[in-house]
């Protein structure tokens, strides 16, 4: 067996809780179901069944076929700071109506992004945790940890809200001194931009990477950067109280009852990260997925090719 572990900073709020689902606590279930997630979106060029098959071998599964996983995973909390106290930052938001088009709103951003728990307490940042992992010698380190753990760190995030960039971290160290923890994250992600969307979340040669145009002393500008540039282009597809455009971005919550179509997850990862400077830096990545429902992938993609066109005017657009 070898044992490999990296120390990890978070550096946005993290609402990740334990059984109760209030307690702020850092599980290892919830960190390797999110290695699990980013390393099928990394492998969408293989075939379903390859893909099971790797994917099952590395991470166990269930069904006839089931077995163990290759890679059990461990937390130690070093420092664990709690907090009850989103920063408050209320911007104008468009909210156009057919008798006035340059209509705005006035909403905190930090807790439009964290609707549904924002009143939760939360890990802050500057908590620091210990990842180890163990894994017999059949196992390629780089392919089941160090890819996965390094793009999950760049654009996933822990607990609710991740994919509105809560409970992002950054790896500090490893106590492999070989492993080299070096290299842009643009690049990690560019190589993976290929083939056709799939059917679920994977990177494709359709994927876009927008980042903010200069760096943030601190994770609450960056993501004020970032986060109002895409709740302003989603709010500017189209007049407010009208939903058609939207909701294929992400349903409102006062209308998620009657919308006609089945939810699906999010095509957009708001992210943030912390250099080795100090400085922060905010992305947004659009990673499109083939929907099963017939004759909705062109309204899908009307719908995020208008966002997209509008996030270039805020953001830089580097894949």
């Amino acid at each position: 067996m070898q044992t490999i572990t990296f120390t990890c900073e978070i550096i946005t709020p993290m609402f990740l809780a334990g059984a109760d689902g209030l307690k702020p606590e850092l599980r290892a279930p919830s960190i390797k179901g999110a290695l699990r997630f980013w390393w099928r979106a990394m492998h969408g060029n293989l075939q379903i069944e390859e893909l099971k098959r790797q994917e099952t071998d590395i991470f166990g599964g269930g069904g006839e076929n089931a077995r163990r996983s290759r890679v059990s995973l461990s937390i130690k909390t070093l420092q664990k700071i709690i907090s009850d106290n989103l920063p408050e930052k209320r911007i104008a938001m468009p909210s156009p109506t057919k008798e006035n088009p340059d209509r705005t709103i006035r909403a905190d951003l930090f807790r439009y992004l964290a609707y549904g728990a924002h009143e939760r307490v939360y890990i802050d940042c500057g908590s620091r945790f210990d990842l180890t992992f163990r894994f017999d010698n059949q196992v390629s380190i780089d392919n089941a940890v160090l890819d996965p753990l390094k793009v999950l760190s760049f654009l996933g995030g822990l607990g609710a809200k991740s994919r509105n960039r809560y409970g992002c971290f950054r790896i500090v160290s490893c106590s492999d001194q070989s492993v080299d923890l070096s290299g842009n994250p643009i690049d990690i992600c560019k190589e993976k931009f290929r083939g056709s969307p799939c059917s679920f979340t994977t990177f494709s040669a359709n994927s876009k990477l927008f980042m903010t145009r200069n760096e943030s002393r601190d994770w609450s500008s960056a993501f004020e950067t970032v986060g109002a540039a895409y709740v302003k282009g989603r709010r500017l597809l189209e007049n407010s109280h009208h939903y058609n455009k939207r909701a294929y971005i992400a349903t409102p919550i006062n209308q998620s009852h009657s919308w006609h179509l089945e939810r699906h997850a999010k095509q957009y990862f708001i992210g943030i990260t912390k250099g080795d400077n100090g400085l922060y830096s905010g992305w947004i990545m659009f990673l499109p997925y083939q929907h099963h429902q017939n004759g909705i992938n062109n309204e899908y993609g009307a719908a995020t090719s208008l966002l997209n066109q509008k996030l270039k005017t805020d953001l830089q657009e580097v894949l």
